[in-house]
């Protein structure tokens, strides 16, 4: 049933899921592009997989799941799913604040019908 636990416990899984892609995003750009030589990537996988913002990444995405468990041991998964998809917003609004990226018509109409049948879908 819906309570503070579960609220708390959605809206940092929500939370932690877009950090987890900003994450990813801020360090791809830092990184560069991907070299075309096979033994090249392996070694700038490596390093990029070590460096402290996709360790960061990978725990804020590990916590989101435990905190997933806790949503899941209270709400039906029918529910509790579609809210998952409040980490659009976040994810727009920040790509747009932290890496200049275009905001546009067509995303936030999109965003927006997503946002739209959340609601109709939480109120069925």
């Amino acid at each position: 049933m819906w309570n503070w636990q579960v609220l708390a416990s959605l809206a940092t899984t929500v939370a932690l899921v877009a950090g987890t892609q900003l994450l990813f995003k801020w360090q791809v750009l830092h990184a560069g592009p991907m070299p075309d030589a096979i033994g090249a990537r392996a070694g700038y996988l490596l390093s990029f997989l070590l460096t402290p913002a996709i360790l960061a990444a990978f725990a804020c995405g590990f916590l989101a799941a435990l905190l997933w468990l806790n949503v899941l041991a209270r709400l039906d998964l029918s529910l509790a799913y579609p809210i998952i998809s409040l980490t659009f917003p976040l994810v727009l609004l920040a790509s747009v604040l932290l890496f200049g990226e275009a905001l546009t018509w067509q995303k936030v109409a999109a965003t927006g019908l997503i946002v739209a049948g959340l609601s109709i879908h939480a109120s069925g």
